[in-house]
């Protein structure tokens, strides 16, 4: 099957019909629609809790100082997943170059025997940065594990850059505030979810991410949906307890229940579009592809003279795989190579595979995907 559908301006996304995974030898991309751009900083503040693109993150540590102390195991899954069995998992063990302490042994079992050989933490961490891809970071008590995260990348003269977080144990906090979050534990046996691989990076992140999926029902019921809403009412139980320990009045309430649910004070006013319409809503035909052997210069007059932005590269001669070039690509490649880009055979530049949606998913999901892999296209 071969692309069918193209909407021609702006920013380009590939729509599949059916929910399957990417394959290079699958032929699923069948349309295309286009998008607004997005402010990077603010574009998840209205993603659902459910669909939000996030990595649930869980350290081991030589101790708990975050100055001092360093990483010896890092453990994550990516979300949204229903079944967190099945997620994208990352795990990794990280030499801390020290001896670790009898007292930190006793509570996750890691000796230096199980270290020793492990990455430093700049190839650990560098590991973890390209899998995770920069999204959300969600935690139980997570302010510690970024906090050492932080200063280990210091340390290595390496760039940390602030992520987006939520706390689950804040969160829990909202929901119940005794005895739900007093410990992963005690919210695990709350929700009636068992314990397994406690104080090991990769079980704790794996529990964290269970607890969560578990407590979005909760939340919701709240009048906290989205990422914006849950981050704001973290904020402001913070800042309720504050007033409290200064004996001021507790200022700042529980959610209001007419369906509103918290603000995100200080960043624009949402469109609700993106969770009004489909994808499939926005699709218009027909697109454009052209073989792997064509020249990039006559991709080009083809995506002047139709005045569309990106166009399909068959990448096989059973139109089985297909890439993308857009005319970023192509000014990249001038700017790379100057004007004998221009003969290349345009499978040299075009970008596989393509990150998917789902025809069926709310625009709101295209866009939080483009934003966490940083791309304007998409495949579905």
């Amino acid at each position: 099957m071969t692309p069918t559908a193209v909407f021609q301006s702006g920013l380009s996304l590939c729509v599949r019909p059916a929910r399957i995974a990417y394959h290079p030898t699958a032929t699923v991309w069948r349309f295309a629609i286009a998008l607004p751009m997005m402010d990077h900083k603010t574009d998840l503040l209205g993603v659902p809790l459910a669909s939000l693109p996030a990595i649930v993150l869980d350290t081991e540590t030589t101790g708990l100082d975050p100055s001092q102390d360093k990483v010896i195991e890092i453990g994550a899954v990516r979300l949204p997943c229903a079944d967190v069995d099945a997620a994208e998992q990352f795990q990794t063990l990280v030499n801390p170059n020290r001896a670790v302490p009898p007292e930190a042994t006793e509570i996750h079992g890691l000796a230096d025997a199980d270290v020793s050989g492990a990455p430093e933490f700049s190839r650990a961490f560098a590991a973890f940065k390209e899998w995770s891809n920069e999204g959300v970071i969600i935690g139980y008590a997570i302010a510690f594990d970024l906090a050492i995260l932080r200063s280990e990348c210091e340390g290595a003269d390496m760039d940390w850059g602030v992520p987006q977080s939520l706390d689950l144990r804040q969160l829990l906090k909202i929901i119940e505030p005794e005895p739900i979050a007093d410990s992963l534990e005690a919210a695990a046996e709350r929700f009636g979810i068992a314990v397994v691989d406690r104080h090991r990076a990769l079980g704790d992140a794996l529990l964290t991410a269970r607890i969560f999926n578990a407590a979005v029902p909760r939340l919701r019921a709240k009048g906290i949906r989205t990422f914006g809403e849950a981050h704001n009412a973290i904020r402001a139980r913070i800042a309720r307890r504050e007033r409290l320990t200064r004996g001021e009045p507790a200022a700042i309430t529980a959610a209001p229940s007419t369906g509103e649910g918290y603000g995100f004070a200080g960043f624009p006013r949402l469109d609700s579009f993106p969770y009004r319409h489909r994808i499939s809503d926005l699709m218009s035909a027909p697109v454009v592809a052209v073989g792997s052997g064509e020249r990039l210069g006559a991709a080009l007059q083809t995506m002047m003279s139709r005045r569309i932005s990106s166009i399909f590269v068959r990448l096989t001669d059973t139109g089985s795989d297909h890439g993308i070039i857009t005319e970023r690509d192509v000014l990249r490649a001038i700017a790379d190579l100057g004007a004998p880009a221009l003969d290349q055979p345009v499978a040299n530049f075009a970008k596989r595979p393509l990150v998917s949606v789902h025809g069926h998913d709310f625009v709101y999901v295209a866009l939080a995907r483009m934003a966490q892999h940083h791309i304007r296209h998409l495949a579905v």
